[in-house]
């Protein structure tokens, strides 16, 4: 692989096309393998929506068909957030 690499960046050098192999590199250094952390097959996917929408109902007690309205209310909102228990330290 190491041998690829220089091949390619002595072909590139001091060219035009420096920059965008450089950038390429980079692009590939972002591309996650994430095979194992992905939805199995035959889950349904969860909307963000849909996930807030259910802890919202296990912890306030809000109806998901009221939620939009509570929630559009900063007062009552807030007020109701005070109510949820802290967050775990992560430390």
């Amino acid at each position: 692989m190491n041998e690829v690499y220089h091949l390619l960046s002595n072909m590139v050098k001091d060219t035009g096309s420096e920059t965008y192999f450089l950038s390429i590199l980079q692009h590939l250094l972002l591309i996650r393998n994430d095979y194992y952390i992905r939805r199995p097959p035959g889950r349904p996917r969860t909307r963000w929506r849909d996930y807030v929408s259910r802890l919202v109902w296990e912890r306030l007690g809000i109806p998901p068909d009221e939620l939009e309205e509570v929630a559009g209310e900063r007062g009552v909102w807030a007020s109701l957030l005070r109510l949820l228990p802290p967050r775990p330290d992560p430390g």
